[in-house]
């Protein structure tokens, strides 16, 4: 469950990268 737990927060953590990656591409595209 250790793992699974770290997993997830790491993935939480993760997000705000993912949504300004996402902004930064779809700016490029239009």
């Amino acid at each position: 469950m250790q793992f699974f737990t770290g997993i997830r927060n790491g993935l939480l953590l993760a997000l705000p990268i993912w949504g300004v990656l996402i902004l930064v591409m779809s700016s490029w595209l239009y």
